[in-house]
């Protein structure tokens, strides 16, 4: 049953979540997104650079201009540039999963910061900010079912198990997860090689260090799915509390 202070203070409590809650969402997912990510960009140039400057360091070394050396200095700094292609572009994936488990707590953290506000003293707090936690208080203590609301599905069934992987590795959620999203473990630099196929079958599949890239690959389009999702939630959050209003039933 919903709450009475609920149906006394919904339009405020609506315009809360859309002059603080919101926005704080929207920065995250355009904002924060694209200006973390932007160091990752030109990773060709800036490896060609790393390559450059590797063999001017290893020609002013080797004291010799013979052909032998001079070839197997370009070896090297082709290598160089190689590797730290390789690695930036693994970190710039670990970055994207880690903005999806960035992403999460801040939406669990705006769930847990309404509950504190200064309406609901007289309710039990909300001291652990886990979804289900949140869920449970919403329900019990206001009568407000947050899986109702577009978005809230995605989120609890999906970015959740995203985010245990990330942070945990192989699971249980990650088993589930592996189920709702196979594609989330395809590494997209090798789809295009068959050579690479037998890497998808589960004995091949082992989480490893998924914060440095590897093992489970969030795409930018999918962490702005997710993003979308979170704003969903509390955008039918606010409608719902407006609409509920006591000037509404009068």
């Amino acid at each position: 049953m919903l709450s009475s202070l609920i149906f006394d203070n919904g339009p405020y409590l609506a315009a809360r979540i859309r002059q603080s809650v919101l926005p704080s969402l929207r920065t995250f997912s355009e904002i924060v997104t694209r200006d973390v990510l932007s160091g990752f960009e030109g990773l060709e140039c800036r490896a060609d650079a790393v390559s450059e400057a590797e063999y001017a360091r290893l020609g002013s070394c080797s004291g010799s201009a013979d052909d032998e050396n001079l070839g197997q200095a370009a070896e090297a700094a082709y290598e160089a540039g190689i590797d730290f292609y390789l690695m930036m572009s693994e970190f710039r994936q670990g970055t994207v999963n880690l903005l999806a488990v960035g992403l999460f707590h801040l939406f669990e953290q705006q769930l847990q910061h309404i509950s504190k506000d200064g309406l609901f003293r007289g309710l039990p707090p909300l001291a652990d900010s886990k979804l289900a936690k949140a869920e449970e208080w919403f329900r019990t203590n206001l009568g407000i079912e947050l899986n109702s609301f577009a978005g809230w599905d995605l989120i609890e069934g999906e970015l959740r198990l995203v985010v245990n992987t990330v942070k945990h590795g192989d699971g249980s959620s990650a088993s589930r997860l592996r189920k709702i999203n196979p594609k989330l473990f395809e590494d997209p630099s090798a789809s295009n090689f068959d050579d690479f196929e037998w890497l998808k079958r589960p004995e091949f599949s082992h989480i490893e260090m998924p914060l440095t890239g590897n093992s489970i690959y969030v795409s930018e389009e999918q962490l702005q799915t997710y993003a979308l999702a979170t704003q969903q939630v509390f955008e039918e959050f606010a409608q719902y509390l407006a609409s509920t209003s006591r000037a509404n039933y009068r």
